[in-house]
């Protein structure tokens, strides 16, 4: 499966993907996370638009380690949770790869969007998530991202994040395919 956990071999460096912020009451400046995530060690640490998106470099840590210090550190600061999702620059290069939509990816790609899970959802999850396919929305689970081509555009859906979220009973976080694209340059060398 291309677009699950692979090894933790990332070079150092990460993408962080913050759930929520910015919408519902959870406001966070971006020079203020980018402060918070060099204050906790991080390195070359940049943000990409309001929407909770870090880049940057950590050595010697699994992104299982990394998400907890981050989301401990914003609890401390912000007094509220928020589930930090990590991947790797291999592993955003394996969701790159594995998109079953590549003609969306740029004739229509304002309606195609990933979710990044947090842990692989149970077999019954999954498959229960499949039955709510219909002509509008099609979707597509790969390992712990979830492709979804929204027919009518993202907002006219039912089948938002805290729907995906409640169906497989994980942590999950939303992303349009430009955004994840432009993360994914800022995870390149010529993206610095």
């Amino acid at each position: 499966m291309p677009a699950s956990r692979g090894s933790d071999k990332s070079n150092g460096l990460y993408a962080a993907f913050l759930r929520g912020i910015n919408i519902g009451g959870k406001s966070i400046k971006m020079d203020e996370l980018r402060k918070l995530a060099a204050d906790l060690g991080y390195g070359d640490v940049r943000s990409y638009i309001q929407t909770g998106n870090l880049v940057f470099s950590a050595s010697k840590k699994k992104p299982a380690e990394l998400a907890g210090d981050l989301s401990g550190a914003l609890r401390r600061a912000y007094g509220f949770d928020v589930a930090v999702l990590i991947r790797t620059a291999p592993e955003l290069e394996a969701i790159a790869a594995g998109n079953p939509f590549p003609e969306e990816a740029g004739s229509a790609v304002r309606k195609l969007y990933l979710t990044l899970l947090e842990k692989e959802p149970a077999e019954a999850k999954r498959a229960a998530l499949l039955e709510y396919g219909n002509e509008a929305d099609r979707f597509e689970l790969h390992g712990l991202t979830l492709y979804t081509l929204y027919g009518n555009g993202y907002g006219k859906s039912e089948f938002s994040n805290n729907f995906i979220e409640k169906k497989l009973g994980v942590a999950a976080t939303t992303r349009n395919w430009a955004s994840f694209t432009e993360i994914l340059k800022m995870m390149k060398p010529e993206g610095n």
